[in-house]
């Protein structure tokens, strides 16, 4: 039996609160059913932290209930990024779905105070 797989891109930008040509945050997601990938990139700060909570609501009020959120892209993090990464964990896995974070930097790990592992799930689980 064949499987259909749905993709769908969206990006949304935060409009420069400083000059210069990059935007502060960007995202773009691809979806596959429950899954989703969600790839950031610029600051994740008080001025840009609503824009990842939009994509992460986006993204579950459209089905997909297993996020990974790549993080390579983030070059600042503040108190902001940190509550907007923990209110999306609340409401993903408030409704039994799951939070997976990837490739955050050494700094963000210790922002979010998680041990030095390249991949975190929220929850974390044996089975995948």
């Amino acid at each position: 039996m064949a499987r259909s797989t749905s993709r769908k891109t969206q990006s949304v930008i935060a409009r420069p609160v400083r000059s210069g040509p990059a935007p502060l945050l960007a995202w773009s997601a691809i979806t596959a059913g429950p899954h989703a990938e969600l790839t950031v990139r610029g600051e994740l700060t008080t001025t840009t932290a609503a824009r990842l909570r939009e994509a992460m609501e986006w993204l579950h009020d459209g089905g997909h209930w297993r996020i990974t959120v790549d993080l390579a892209g983030i070059t600042a993090c503040d108190g902001a990024g940190v509550n907007a990464l923990v209110a999306a964990f609340r409401q993903i896995v408030g409704s039994s779905g799951q939070l997976r974070l990837t490739n955050p930097s050494v700094a963000l790990r210790r922002l979010l105070g998680l041990p030095d592992d390249p991949v975190m799930r929220w929850p974390t689980s044996a089975a995948d």
